[in-house]
């Protein structure tokens, strides 16, 4: 669409999706099996496990949204935009958000190094067993927070 657009044609995402399935069928089907499909997993009950996730896109702008999302309901615990990537900022959002909803038994969040804090706490809590504090994993189904919700304070579910 960049292309298209940057030669002055103006075509709707709807429009370009029915021209390709038109005249590129079996394009469109491999396209189509290499989508990231959310994975199947069992989570006992609310609050036994959070994702925890950052998105740094808008960085340039001052602008990082953190999220947070209960693994059994969906249920966004918190987001929170602000202007920087520190981990008092997420402890905070994380603190606020156990105000509301109760402790986790676990959070699984990535490597970064905004999480410490938020392992801290958990640890301080819970206890140090690892299957207690944070899980750090690679969060293909986390980034979905940002992806495919569209954030309704009146309906925090994604």
């Amino acid at each position: 669409m960049g292309l298209l657009t940057a030669q002055g044609v103006k075509v709707t995402r709807r429009q370009l999706r029915d021209v390709m399935q038109t005249y590129d069928p079996q394009g469109n089907m491999l396209r189509r099996a290499q989508v990231l499909h959310r994975r199947d997993y069992d989570v006992p009950f609310i609050n036994s496990l959070w994702h925890m996730d950052g998105q740094h896109k808008l960085i340039n702008w001052k602008f990082v949204i953190h999220g947070c999302v209960d693994g059994k309901s969906r249920l966004i615990v918190y987001m929170q935009a602000s202007d920087n990537n520190r981990s008092d900022t997420v402890d905070a959002s994380f603190l606020r958000a156990t105000h509301e909803w109760g402790w986790p038994s676990r959070v699984r969040a990535d490597y970064g190094g905004e999480n410490l804090g938020v392992r801290d706490l958990m640890n301080q809590v819970r206890g140090q067993s690892g299957s207690s504090s944070l899980v750090y994993t690679f969060l293909h189904s986390t980034r979905r927070i940002f992806t495919h919700c569209d954030f309704d304070p009146s309906n925090r579910t994604c």
